[in-house]
């Protein structure tokens, strides 16, 4: 599986020519060094974000996105103490499975309270870096979620 590369990709390794200290690292060591997330966690924490911004009505009120919460539904559903909990849609076949919501929700659902109820976007933002910096998809670009 090939990687895609974007334009910050290719700033670190240019970076890397200018500071020679650098060269000598692998590509995670360096993405540490510089303290650049890697393209999959980019791409997983603007996914969020817009997630965030749908489920808080940031968006205009015609975009429509079916998301179910849980508390809605029977109480079969255990919510563990969480409010705001989202269930995935029902899928048939596997394409589905890869949806917006469906990649997110399970994401979403792991999220503390504090990280989903923030108050504003830069809020949700500085509160998600924070949980996800331990995690090991932040500067290894060979790591799933």
């Amino acid at each position: 599986m090939a990687i895609e590369r974007t334009w910050l990709d290719v700033l670190a390794d240019c970076t890397v020519d200018r500071l020679p200290y650098l060269s000598s690292r692998s590509y995670e060591e360096r993405l540490r060094a510089l303290e650049l997330p890697t393209l999959h966690y980019r791409q997983l924490r603007g996914d969020m974000i817009q997630l965030y911004k749908y489920v808080n009505n940031k968006y205009d009120a015609n975009f429509v996105l079916q998301l179910q919460y849980k508390s809605v539904l029977e109480k079969r559903y255990d919510t563990r103490g969480r409010r705001y909990k989202l269930v995935p849609q029902l899928c048939k076949y596997d394409l589905c499975k890869h949806f917006f919501v469906n990649r997110l929700v399970k994401i979403r659902n792991s999220l503390p309270d504090d990280v989903v109820s923030a108050c504003s976007v830069n809020s949700f933002k500085s509160h998600f870096d924070l949980i996800w910096r331990g995690f090991s998809l932040y500067y290894d670009y060979k790591s799933n979620i």
